[in-house]
């Protein structure tokens, strides 16, 4: 699977979970939006960035995923997201049907390792973490 493909199986498998928890989901009409989609629970709105995050193969049951958008012009040039841009990251493991909400605070640098063999990893507690979009 291209990695285009993996991005939008990402984007639908989150949408249709959130529409399942009876949260209002919107999209951009076009491309090039620094998020995904805005969740809104009827108190809050929440941009989402939709990740997938693949097989890291150097180490086991390790998954990793680049948190930089491409900018469009003549070159590829990569921008990192900002706080103004994205209130969350939904990481999503296709392998185990799992996403990680990690809120944009939480995130050091512009990649995630989510290490699934490791229960003290820092983003384990966002592991399925839909309960932060809810409030």
């Amino acid at each position: 699977m291209n990695s285009r493909n993996k991005g939008a199986l990402a984007e639908y498998r989150f949408i249709s979970y959130a529409i399942s928890l009876d949260l209002r989901v919107l999209t951009p009409a076009v491309e090039g939006y620094p998020y995904d989609c805005v969740i809104d629970n009827g108190k809050s709105f929440y941009k989402i960035q939709v990740k997938y995050a693949s097989k890291d193969k150097r180490a086991k049951k390790t998954f990793s995923s680049m948190l930089q958008r491409r900018v469009s012009g003549p070159n590829s040039v990569f921008k990192n997201y900002t706080a103004k841009e994205v209130d969350y990251f939904a990481l999503y493991i296709w392998y185990i049907d799992t996403f990680f909400i990690i809120p944009f605070d939480a995130i050091e640098g512009n990649s995630v390792h989510l290490n699934l063999g490791n229960d003290k990893n820092k983003y384990t507690q966002y592991k399925n973490n839909w309960k932060q979009l809810l409030r």
